[in-house]
């Protein structure tokens, strides 16, 4: 009896460690993501993803920085990051690409509105309110997107 259950535990060990493996070898797994909003001269402010941030015009939006916390990538598998703002600001340059390594880590790209082509012509220093929407595609296809809304408050 104490060999038969030896012999299970082994056997589910060993199914376990086979099935994590595979998995990291073969796919993308995402622990965590949020936003961090970056206000000038203050601390970040997390929002989760599909969130909202009331922005004080007096307290300018520095970055926006979306954080991924990633435990394991496909390797050699292409990926490329971009952030599409709402249609005053456009759409960003992709910010992040490269070919993953097969291990976890963080993905953290900071998006500033220098990145925004419309808004650096017309000299914008502060993300204008609306939805942004934040991709990562892996394999040429969207992997994890996640938006946030900025909302502007008057009289802060």
């Amino acid at each position: 009896m104490q060999r038969r259950l030896f012999a299970v535990a082994v056997l589910t060990i060993a199914l376990a460690a086979a099935t994590a493996s595979a998995g990291a070898a073969t796919g993308l797994s995402i622990a965590a993501h949020y936003w961090e909003v970056g206000i000038a001269n203050s601390a970040n402010v997390r929002v989760a993803s599909g969130g909202s941030y009331a922005d004080c015009t007096s307290k300018p939006i520095a970055a926006l920085n979306v954080m991924i916390h990633l435990r394991s990538t496909p390797v050699g598998a292409p990926y490329s990051i971009v952030l599409i703002g709402p249609p005053i600001a456009g759409r960003t340059l992709t910010t992040q690409e490269g070919d993953f390594n097969g291990k976890g880590g963080n993905v953290d790209p900071a998006f500033l509105t220098l990145g925004f082509p419309k808004l650096k012509t017309d000299g914008v220093a502060d993300f204008p309110p609306g939805t942004y929407r934040f991709e990562m595609k892996v394999s040429h296809r969207i992997a994890l997107k996640q938006t946030i809304t900025i909302v502007k408050r008057a009289g802060c």
